[in-house]
């Protein structure tokens, strides 16, 4: 039995649009609850949003995905004609394709720091806040289930490296700032990602830590806004929904500040005094890197997997449909029967 998968994503990365594109398709609960009732309206099952530093993918389970994927990219377009006329082309990818593309991204081989551990916890995150909104599905969980085990799968074949990651880009582009090696550097946001920059930073400067809530050797964000500590450099690693940092935290020392927050999180304004190295000049300097054939094996048996779940899931409707139309078959007979006796 061949089976369909009733997948369909679209979406903008690093590849494909600049950071306030990719913010542009960012959604907030109200949205995505909003988003699910339309395409429900359509014959769409769920609906989830996968946004991280690197992109925004919207993930919906139809049973024609094809035609759920062209109102998505509508929408998306929509959003990006709010912004600008100009706007990126969104990509579509639907069914195995989908599925495909879902499979490398959480295993990080569609990452701007290839083979970085953190999207597998976005996409986990994406998946459960789904579940928590009401908008997911039976089908979108199996999708889940396979995705999380293709990540255990990568992870055991190619290894985790430490040189893999963000953390290592950002501390890549502070060396080649050539700052002193006294000089303290701001990290902002004490995320998973933060303290991975925090910790690689560290190795090379100083490095003050600050976190919206405070904690042992983390200072409050509120008190670094209002009187920045001397620094050479910032990172933001924030994802507030507007600006963070201005002209107005800008030291007479601040030499750079590196914005890998989504959406931008540092007012323009602050390039035109120091330095700024936002994702999209971080994507511009970073090499290109080759496939590894163990995560492309991960993501072969992924696909297999989920063929034999839907499989399974197909022949388990398939059953009960049948049974239920045997029961309406036995209670049509049974009512005749009743009544010839009559």
């Amino acid at each position: 039995m061949r089976v369909t998968l009733p997948l369909a994503v679209v979406g903008v990365d690093f590849r494909r649009a600049s950071t306030r594109w990719r913010a542009a398709m960012a959604l907030d609960e109200a949205a995505r609850r909003e988003m699910h009732a339309a395409l429900k309206s359509q014959g769409a099952t769920s609906f989830a949003e996968l946004s991280t530093c690197n992109r925004t993918e919207w993930i919906a389970v139809a049973e024609d995905p094809a035609w759920i994927a062209e109102l998505l990219r509508g929408q998306a377009t929509e959003r990006f004609d709010a912004v600008e006329r100009r706007t990126p082309r969104p990509y579509v990818h639907v069914g195995e394709e989908a599925a495909k593309h879902l499979l490398r991204v959480a295993i990080g081989q569609e990452s701007l720091a290839r083979g970085e551990p953190h999207i597998a916890r976005q996409a986990h995150e994406a998946f459960a806040r789904a579940r928590e909104e009401g908008t997911a599905c039976p089908v979108l969980n199996v999708v889940e289930t396979v995705v999380g085990r293709t990540v255990r799968r990568a992870g055991r074949s190619a290894g985790r490296s430490s040189s893999h990651g963000m953390h290592r880009i950002v501390a890549e582009a502070l060396i080649a700032e050539r700052l002193p090696e006294a000089a303290p550097v701001l990290v902002v946001g004490m995320g998973a990602i933060g303290r991975k920059v925090a910790d690689r930073v560290a190795q090379t400067h100083p490095v003050i830590r600050v976190n919206r809530t405070p904690s042992d050797g983390v200072r409050a964000l509120a008190d670094v806004l209002a009187a920045p500590p001397p620094h050479a450099a910032v990172v933001l690693c924030t994802g507030a929904p507007e600006a963070v940092w201005t002209t107005a935290q800008l030291g007479p020392d601040t030499r750079v500040v590196v914005d890998i927050g989504s959406p931008p999180q540092v007012d323009p304004a602050v390039g035109d005094r120091v330095r700024l190295i936002d994702l999209d000049a971080l994507v511009a300097a970073r090499a290109p890197t080759v496939a590894d054939g163990a995560t492309d094996e991960a993501v072969a048996t992924g696909l297999d997997d989920l063929r034999r779940a839907m499989g399974v899931r197909a022949l388990r409707d398939l059953v009960q449909a049948s049974r239920e139309e045997y029961r309406d078959l036995d209670r049509t007979a049974l009512h005749k029967l009743i009544e010839g006796d009559r």
